[in-house]
């Protein structure tokens, strides 16, 4: 998976699942669809294998699974496994990955690679179907013993009940030496406190403790850019931001990008670096200019709820964003973990050497 190579005697690739969904002739029998209802709440789990296993797949299980999101923008999830037909993948390799595409798969579209995940982990799709309710894709595990691969993937609408597998043997009952004095247990909190506490987890307690990902915007795109973007995301919830995805423009070549934070707002720190925190600086391959590439920090950016905390992403090949008719300041997104504030861009340079231009919006995601 991945942008394909310019020429027809190197390496090799397949389509992502949206794409494979849309040329679904070639799999029809090997696809599969769920449409969980928009109201109480449903979990399946699926057992999925690479495309290119599609020629050895004695339990003939599915290559693409479609979830129908009650609009035209569909999700398609596959295991991306790296083989074969397949070997020469740039990205999400050997994990299953997580695409949205338009027109219900069913005609030309752009598909944006949402997430790639490993065993343990999970991608969260907020107000799923207008429902206000999550819809979480988490693989429960990859099973590289078999023949072939096969990715155990759960679809949880609305937190429905349902125990994961275990990954691993869970280990022999430990005898105690009783102790002289009685110890009291520490107060517990309840599931529900915004807080994920050290004794939940994700699937204990999913409302409280899940991996999201918040998107601006990310489609019609067009050629606005600039050097830099400024902006401020509200907390809602105690959250730890680990990367931070957007469009730069180049096609298929290396660009420095760098990212900066600081707590709280922006206003007096655009001109220079004094009061923030560089978090990922690196000369990154970006594969298109209108594909999403992962810059991941050095360091988890821990935000409480409640708090404010700016970014700064920078780059002197430029990234891309979309214009939108709002002011600086103004709330312009929310969902269940952040709110999102119109910032601003700095062009023909980097901080006090660049020029603003306000109010602009970030075109990205936080994860």
């Amino acid at each position: 998976m991945g942008n394909p190579w310019f020429r027809d005697d190197v390496d090799q690739m397949c389509y992502n699942p949206a794409k494979s969904y849309q040329i679904r002739d070639w799999y029809a029998d090997r696809l599969d669809y769920w449409n969980s209802g928009n109201t109480g709440s449903n979990r399946i789990v699926k057992k999925i294998i690479g495309i290119a296993d599609y020629g050895n797949n004695p339990q003939s299980r599915p290559v693409v699974v479609k979830l129908e999101s009650g609009t035209e923008n569909d999700l398609f999830i596959g295991f991306n496994r790296k083989r074969g037909i397949n070997s020469a993948s740039k990205m999400g390799n050997d994990q299953v990955t997580v695409i949205e595409q338009g027109r219900d798969g069913n005609g030309y579209s752009k598909s944006v690679f949402l997430s790639g995940l490993s065993a343990g982990q999970s991608y969260t799709k907020s107000n799923w179907q207008g429902s206000g309710k999550n819809m979480v894709i988490r693989v429960l595990n990859i099973d590289t013993s078999s023949n072939p691969w096969t990715a155990e993937v759960e679809f949880n609408f609305n937190n429905a009940a349902g125990t994961p597998p275990t990954p691993n043997p869970a280990p022999l009952p430990t005898t105690l030496t009783p102790t002289l004095q009685p110890v009291t247990a520490s107060p517990t909190r309840k599931c529900g406190n915004n807080i994920c506490e050290l004794s939940e987890n994700a699937y204990s307690c999913s409302e409280d403790c899940f991996d999201a990902s918040f998107y601006t915007y990310t489609d019609n795109i067009g050629a606005t850019q600039a050097n830099g973007t400024m902006f401020t995301v509200q907390a809602l919830r105690d959250v730890e931001i680990t990367d931070i995805r957007s469009f730069i423009r180049v096609d298929s070549a290396n660009a420095d990008v760098e990212v900066y934070t600081r707590p709280g707002s922006y206003n007096g720190f655009e001109g220079s670096d004094a009061g923030w925190d560089l978090v990922y600086s690196n000369e990154t391959f970006i594969e298109g200019q209108n594909e999403l590439t992962e810059f991941a920090f050095n360091k988890k950016v821990k935000v409480l709820a409640g708090q404010y905390r700016s970014f700064y992403v920078y780059s002197p090949s430029n990234l891309k964003y979309r214009e939108e008719s709002v002011q600086e300041g103004a709330l312009v997104l929310s969902d269940q973990s952040f709110n999102y504030f119109a910032g601003i861009a700095i062009a023909f340079g980097q901080f006090g050497d660049g020029q603003i231009y306000s109010p602009r919006v970030f075109s990205g995601v936080l994860t």
